[in-house]
């Protein structure tokens, strides 16, 4: 990765609260898991199990709100999450395929406001559109435009050098790119997601421990000397008078 648009990038150390509105408790804590390894490196939190009216994001597994058609995952983009007009925000499909990690780690990639790699405008890929649109013949065109072919551009918009490994891409067959070139479908966060997650949600540098008071050394022993010649010593710390040969009383 990446590609984020800054708009939508949540204040640093905020809490997200997150609602289940249906599902498995298996497949809840399957998703929690996931979340947890974007949770690491960002300096956010996700909290789990709030009730949908205390809740900033609200996860389905119902078919009801497939936007784009079955097997189509969706997420809230960043902070539009919070101002989404649907039930729910997100929604992880699991009637067309096992949900699958490397879904759920995208869907929240989005959540953080990071985009499609595929759309960053250092991509590489050389797209043979016709054959895209031929194969994804049941999406609509703005649908393909909206999700692969369109290229992210604005001063909003920040990105490294392009990630085919970013667990924001797609996966790409050879016969959908003019030159023949297969991305597979990342399963896991990159280390470039990983980092750039961290710069663009950075953590509080640890605070530094006061050094202890620096010690001075004292002289064990004061020495005081009386113009008779007569030299008294004692410890630094015992505060007394003493006399000398000549009875002149000094003070050591």
């Amino acid at each position: 990765m990446a590609v984020v648009d800054t708009r939508n990038k949540w204040p640093l150390g905020r809490a997200i609260k997150i609602c289940f509105l249906d599902g498995l408790s298996d497949t809840h804590a399957m998703v929690e898991e996931a979340a947890r390894e974007w949770e690491r490196c960002v300096n956010l939190r996700f909290e789990f199990g709030h009730p949908e009216w205390n809740s900033d994001v609200r996860i389905s597994f119902h078919p009801i709100h497939a936007r784009h058609g079955i097997g189509s995952s969706w997420s809230g983009f960043g902070t539009d999450a919070l101002t989404s007009s649907y039930a729910c925000n997100m929604y992880l499909d699991v009637q067309y395929r096992a949900l699958t990690r490397g879904t759920v780690l995208h869907e929240f990639g989005h959540l953080l406001a990071f985009d499609h790699e595929h759309q960053s405008p250092k991509s590489i890929i050389q797209w043979n559109k016709t054959a895209v649109a031929m194969e994804l013949r049941h999406r609509t065109s703005r649908f393909l435009e909206d999700n692969y072919f369109h290229t992210f551009q604005g001063p909003d918009i920040e990105c490294t050098a392009f990630d085919p490994n970013s667990i924001m891409m797609y996966g790409i067959p050879a016969r959908w790119t003019l030159n023949w070139q297969t991305y597979h479908n990342p399963t896991v966060l990159s280390e470039l997601d990983k980092s750039f997650a961290a710069q663009q949600y950075p953590f509080p540098p640890p605070s530094q421990p006061t050094p202890p008071p620096q010690q001075v050394a004292l002289p064990r022993v004061w020495e005081v000397a009386c113009y008779c010649g007569d030299t008294l010593s004692q410890p630094y710390n015992f505060r007394q008078r003493r006399v000398c040969r000549c009875q002149q009383s000094v003070k050591a």
